[in-house]
């Protein structure tokens, strides 16, 4: 028996992390994987390490090149790559917007593509799974640019799985979305916090932005990385009737 192979993008170990979560789920399950972080200080538990700006067409294309003279088969890719910067419409610049979506949105079409152009005719399952939010289904003050992001990697998943599915196999390609509610205690989860504080009046420490985060949760928690890490095993394992759908984790928190 082989072992399978796994390209988890987004996994540096700073704090707590997704991509990190969802590397060491992989690897007590036996999987052979490559990490994949902009983040040169990943420390990552990844068996491989690759260094990528996943904005970048020609880099993506470097980091298959790599994979592919590297190992005989691809078996999943994960992209939990994500930015999130908030800010008032007025005053949001530019790059900031440029930036969010490239990360965001850009890099989940230029990394599926180079998995199809690359495994397509590989007769074996391929797994592209985007971490993805549920602010692309849900308004939220001061994330327009993050929930358009998110929005368009909701739909770009679903469009891209349909042709997939429908045109080249019904059991060759599973491509979804993990559009998680809030995750706690991530990178992105503090920076949030901190915005929180510098940009409300009336939130003046982390337990306070805390307590605005998770008001409107029916559980007031969010997700830890690790329930993360074991949804996504599921999916990649059990949930192959899931493809081409977006799934939101939120503990019902779309629902109103």
């Amino acid at each position: 028996m082989k072992n399978n192979v796994a390209l988890v993008l987004g996994c540096r170990r700073s704090e707590k992390n997704v991509g990190a979560a969802i590397v060491d789920k992989l690897k007590s399950e036996n999987w052979v994987v490559i990490g994949a972080d902009i983040n040169t200080h990943s420390n990552t538990n990844s068996d491989y390490f690759y260094k990528v700006d996943l904005r970048e067409k020609e880099e993506v294309e470097l980091l298959f090149d790599f994979v592919e003279d590297t190992f005989e088969s691809l078996d999943l890719v994960i992209n939990s790559a994500g930015v999130n910067e908030m800010g008032n419409l007025g005053n949001y610049t530019e790059e900031k917007w440029d930036n969010t979506i490239d990360v965001n949105l850009k890099s989940q079409f230029l990394v599926l593509q180079q998995y199809f152009k690359r495994y397509n005719n590989k007769e074996y399952k391929k797994r592209f799974l985007a971490i993805t939010s549920h602010t692309g289904m849900i308004p939220k003050s001061n994330t327009f640019a993050y929930g358009a992001s998110k929005a368009g990697a909701n739909q770009f998943i679903r469009c891209a799985a349909r042709e997939l599915n429908k045109y080249h196999g019904q059991d060759e390609w599973y491509v979804a979305g993990f559009a998680a509610g809030m995750i706690e205690d991530t990178p992105m989860d503090n920076d949030i916090k901190r915005q929180l504080i510098k940009n409300m009046e009336n939130v003046n420490n982390m337990e306070d932005a805390h307590a605005i985060l998770t008001r409107n949760i029916p559980t007031y928690r969010g997700l830890s990385t690790d329930e993360v890490a074991e949804w996504v095993y599921f999916l990649i394992t059990k949930g192959a009737y899931s493809t081409g759908n977006v799934l939101a984790i939120d503990s019902g928190q779309l629902q109103g």
